[in-house]
């Protein structure tokens, strides 16, 4: 029973510091992201328009700096990236200098729907954080009525790195945009869900995937050369696609709001009779005028 106590206890204090979003009670102007998928999301909800390309140097979509970086611009609060346990110590360096932390969970893209209105209501963008809203859950109420007749999956490869043997789990959020459209990521993991893995290439062969697709221009432009991947029914079919990262990964590279764009995109590709009535072109746009600001 006293064992019962303490870990109860412990568990407690642990997680004294870093508190869900959704439980933050307080308002803040000056708020950053603690890693690239936050400072995207919130890059959005302030109705600022997007570079035509994310770069990695790009502080406003970066890491954040040191704390004492962040309490000499003000920084009010500090959103912390899904995890409560990893960021503990963070979040006590941070209450040190005056700064709130809470953790924002966006595994996966239906977790935007509440995120939304969340800090939509710590930065006082109510009106703006229920428009996002509601367009994320009409997409995806959208991509569930079209593909809710899919019986048999297209088997997808995720193939990332010069030689595309580095993919994700499925159910990982880096692959989420299969689950979207319901087709099946060969790469199986079980409790290892989360994690990348790396692949031979007789792992790849054994898998056998109908369809990959890949974020690795290299890649891309050596699989029809290259004799080793031509047993590949991917790539004996020409069903090899590269996906497009303008401003960002349609996919993941960080995993962000961009995968209802590319759940279109990939879902044009995987499923030509259940897209045949998306028109893409119409899709990206009401997309970009939402979400990207772009007029």
């Amino acid at each position: 029973m006293k064992i019962v106590f303490i870990l109860i206890f412990y568990s407690i204090y642990s997680f004294a510091n870093v508190i869900n979003c959704n439980e933050y009670e307080g308002n803040a102007k000056n708020i950053i992201g603690q890693s690239p998928p936050v400072n995207i999301f919130l890059h959005s909800l302030y109705e600022t328009k997007f570079p035509n390309k994310i770069s990695k140097k790009d502080k406003r979509f970066s890491k954040i700096p040191s704390i004492e970086v962040l309490a000499k611009n003000g920084v009010e609060l500090v959103l912390l990236y899904n995890s409560q346990s990893n960021f503990e110590n963070l979040a006590k360096k941070l209450k040190k200098v005056n700064i709130d932390a809470c953790y924002l969970k966006l595994h996966s893209i239906y977790d935007y729907i509440d995120a939304y209105k969340t800090v939509g209501k710590i930065i006082n963008k109510q009106k703006r954080a229920q428009e996002v809203s509601s367009y994320i859950k009409k997409e995806l109420k959208f991509l569930k009525n079209i593909t809710k007749n899919i019986k048999d999956k297209v088997t997808i490869y995720y193939a990332k790195g010069d030689n595309g043997l580095v993919s994700s789990c499925e159910k990982s959020a880096h692959t989420e945009v299969f689950d979207l459209i319901k087709a099946k990521n060969v790469v199986e993991c079980g409790t290892l869900e989360k994690r990348r893995v790396t692949l031979n290439l007789e792992n790849l062969l054994l898998l056998n995937p109908e369809i990959i697709v890949t974020d690795n221009k290299r890649f891309y432009n050596k699989v029809f050369k290259d004799s080793k991947y031509s047993f590949l029914q991917a790539v004996k079919n020409k069903r090899v696609y590269l996906v497009p990262k303008k401003p960002l990964n349609y996919i993941d590279s960080p995993p962000s709001f961009f995968k209802i764009l590319g759940s279109y995109w990939v879902g044009k590709k995987v499923y030509k009779k259940e897209f045949e009535e998306v028109n893409f072109k119409d899709k990206k746009t009401e997309f970009e005028r939402i979400l990207l600001n772009k007029e």
